[in-house]
């Protein structure tokens, strides 16, 4: 009995800490514990309704048993587009991924889940800076679409954004150093230009690949990591801008959400995925 608990305790730490990991963006204020910033929620927002985002994607890994670990963008019926992070040191084999989903604890029937076939993480992947935060995953199947379950069309190659609206969506903490939502959420949040965003960071952060959103109280957070921001007016149906990457803290004044700028990496997924 004594040795069981112990190994119990044991798988727990393990997925927390391989949850934590998962979950969030990599960078972090050096001032404030790193646990805190392993994993990013929805800040300021509000519950989505069923169908609303049918791009987004949640991953799961299996380890022991199966937990979320991140958000995704379904881009075509067998590929998902997400952030590096999220898949760096993970197998295929035990990744799988649901659409249609609108509360992480209960099945609505609309639900289609297939396994992960293969990740492609960016050569360039920087694990402590974040440079490249993305990858794309092949699915073993295709999901069925419906309107519940729509590939979301990606932004075109140069695209770039001078203002305006964003919304961003996932099931992350609605608080920094909370725990993920069980529903759906989403915000708007309003772009920030690279120039402004270097100055809540540095230049050496912020790259052209790069792009910045959020004001205070309005944020991705934590678990909200890999999944879609579009800006193309804080509209849920446009085009699929950025990759949830990181950040300071969660909705903090001055330290806006940085994303993966999806039209900066166009080549790169038509060459590993044909899209």
């Amino acid at each position: 009995m004594y040795k069981a608990l112990i190994l119990l305790v044991c798988v727990a730490v393990s997925i927390d800490a391989r949850g934590l990991k998962l979950s969030g963006p990599g960078r972090h204020d050096p001032a404030i514990p790193n646990v805190f910033f392993k994993d990013t929620k929805i800040v300021g927002g509000q519950v989505a309704t069923q169908g609303q985002f049918p791009h987004q994607v949640a991953l799961y890994e299996r380890f022991i048993i199966k937990y979320f670990t991140c958000g995704a963008s379904l881009i075509s019926p067998k590929w998902v587009l997400t952030a590096g992070h999220c898949v760096v040191g993970v197998s295929a084999s035990s990744l799988s991924l649901r659409v249609g989903e609108q509360s992480l604890n209960r099945d609505s029937g609309i639900e289609q889940e297939l396994s992960a076939k293969r990740i492609i993480l960016h050569e360039g992947y920087d694990d402590d800076l974040l440079y490249n935060d993305i990858a794309l995953i092949e699915i073993d199947g295709e999901f069925n679409l419906n309107d519940n379950v729509k590939p979301i069309e990606l932004a075109p190659a140069g695209e770039e954004y001078d203002g305006g609206n964003c919304v961003t969506s996932g099931w992350g903490s609605t608080r920094e150093g909370g725990s993920v939502s069980d529903d759906l959420r989403y915000v708007q949040v309003p772009f920030v230009s690279d120039e402004a965003c270097r100055d809540a960071y540095s230049e050496d952060e912020v790259l052209s690949s790069m792009l910045c959103a959020g004001v205070a109280g309005k944020d991705a957070c934590q678990g909200d990591s890999g999944g879609p921001i579009l800006c193309d007016g804080g509209s849920s149906s446009g085009t699929l801008s950025g990759i949830v990457s990181w950040g300071y803290g969660c909705a903090r004044a001055g330290s806006p959400g940085v994303y993966t700028q999806v039209s900066q990496f166009r080549d790169w997924i038509k060459t590993n995925s044909g899209l």
